[in-house]
């Protein structure tokens, strides 16, 4: 053994190669102590798993199915809130058919005062109103409004754009308005009337008159149609001058 580690060559091999044997047994002994360290904080197989119960989804709401008393419910809705909020007249009573969203940012004593949402008619030249359904989303209908002027007065025929939600009030079921404002204008047409002097309900409104067209427009496809014959006939006139005109150099370089 002492004559081993004799020679300085093999001590500082020795020396070597314990230190590396020391490197290597630290890290084996690192890595097992880590490793050990991680399943301790693992749960054990044998440890029940909580079980997740899903909460269960919110119920969607059924799509208002639009029957004859639903029909009556709007009218009456739309009839109510022309007399009132439109022709601002009794706005305490037009108050109470507007919806939370129409009332919102809208004080009771704006309201009282005439500064509403709703673009006003002018009552003085109103003859009657009908309205029609345009859509149905969800528990939401959509509706057309038309305000028909009294003959001569110089009102206009003014389309409202409406949509009307559900409120139901210890089993009453009632129509509030949402939002109400101008659409188109139709002129100053009257009021197409049912035999009674009535306008005609849930009637088709979005038409116009009968337009007349111009007997300038026929002039259009008779011009076109001139046209047409006369480019053939100037191409073939053009073409007999031509000719003529190379039968004469003809006859006079053959006199020569």
């Amino acid at each position: 053994m002492s004559s081993l580690l004799a020679s300085p060559r093999r001590r500082r091999r020795l020396a070597w190669t314990g230190s590396l044997v020391a490197v290597v047994a630290g890290a084996a002994w690192l890595t097992v102590e880590l490793d050990q360290r991680a399943q301790g904080d693992k749960p054990s197989s044998a440890q029940p798993v909580p079980e997740q119960v899903a909460e269960p989804a919110p119920a969607a709401e059924k799509p208002i199915v639009v029957t004859p008393a639903v029909r009556r419910e709007v009218g009456s809705t739309v009839a109510a809130f022309v007399r009132t909020a439109v022709v601002r007249r009794d706005l305490g009573s037009a108050w109470e058919l507007a919806s939370p969203l129409m009332r919102a940012g809208v004080t009771r004593g704006d309201w009282n005062r005439g500064d509403l949402p709703v673009f006003p008619y002018p009552a003085a030249k109103l003859q009657d109103s009908s309205w029609r359904l345009t859509y149905v989303d969800g528990q939401h209908l959509g509706v057309d409004v038309t305000m028909f002027p009294k003959p001569r007065s110089g009102g206009l025929r003014l389309v409202y754009t409406a949509r009307l939600s559900p409120s139901e009030t210890a089993g009453d079921r009632r129509w509030l308005v949402d939002w109400w404002y101008p659409n188109v204008t139709l002129g100053s047409e009257e009021a197409p009337t049912n035999g009674k002097g009535k306008a005609a309900r849930d009637e088709p409104v979005l038409t116009y008159g009968k337009a007349r067209l111009s007997g300038r427009w026929l002039l259009v496809p008779v011009a076109l149609f001139s046209l047409l014959l006369l480019v053939p006939a100037v191409m073939i006139a053009r073409g007999a001058r031509a000719r003529r005109r190379a039968d004469r150099l003809y006859r006079a370089a053959a006199r020569r």
